[in-house]
């Protein structure tokens, strides 16, 4: 994930992205556990007096307010990923940095792969919004918005982090990683707001994507440490 001091090889894994990738994991079974189940006691502290998911009250407040959760939860629709994912591999492409252009498609192409395999998964194990909603009610876990915006975004800050120098590596990362972790939350809040999902839905999605982001690049940089070791 991070490059050595010569900015060719990627360094050994520390303990920080095996840390984040179990806390993901932890999330997510959290959450699965809560839908699995129709044990909804964690969601009931989680909406913070909000309505659930798909009441006829929701969104609470003023029309400005529904009016930008609407604006924020399009950052999660399929259209919009994939018009930024196109934009932003072609430009690192351009750039000449074909290694993490090829990342962050390969991470974001295989993570919407299994972000399917999940709302297949568990959609049919229990529909748990109102059933009158046919399909949306079936797929409703994990919440897919929250899973595309997290895995994009975070897809793009891991990449970004590649092309930094050393010198300033930590400032881009927290740049990169800081900007992802908060358009990532308000994508999920704007879905708990807006009554389309339930909360550990969202955080389901936040860890599915972030974590698969994080997976991926644990892997990909793996493979390359093994392409450079194997043409020594």
């Amino acid at each position: 994930m991070l490059l050595s001091a010569q900015g060719t090889h990627p360094r050994t894994p520390t303990a920080v992205p095996r840390a984040a990738l179990g806390l993901a994991l932890a999330a997510f079974a959290m959450s699965a556990y809560a839908f699995v189940t129709a044990d909804h006691r964690a969601d009931a502290v989680l909406l913070f007096g909000l309505p659930a998911p798909f009441d006829p009250s929701a969104p609470v407040g003023p029309q400005w307010l529904a009016v930008l959760s609407w604006g924020f939860t399009a950052l999660g629709r399929p259209r919009v990923v994939a018009a930024v994912l196109v934009i932003a591999a072609g430009c690192l492409m351009v750039a000449g940095r074909r290694a993490p252009a090829a990342y962050l498609l390969g991470s974001v192409v295989t993570g919407v792969a299994f972000g399917i395999f999940l709302k297949k998964t568990f959609g049919f194990i229990r529909p748990h919004h109102a059933p009158m909603l046919g399909e949306e009610a079936a797929t409703s876990f994990p919440s897919g918005h929250a899973l595309l915006a997290s895995l994009l975004l975070f897809s793009i800050a891991f990449a970004v982090l590649r092309c930094a120098s050393p010198a300033g590596r930590f400032r881009v990362g927290a740049l990169a990683f800081g900007s992802a972790a908060a358009l990532s939350l308000l994508v999920g809040l704007s879905r708990v707001h807006l009554g389309l999902h339930w909360p550990t839905d969202v955080v389901a999605g936040w860890a599915a994507g972030a974590g698969w982001a994080l997976l991926f690049s644990l892997v990909f940089v793996g493979q390359k440490r093994e392409l450079a070791s194997g043409a020594k």
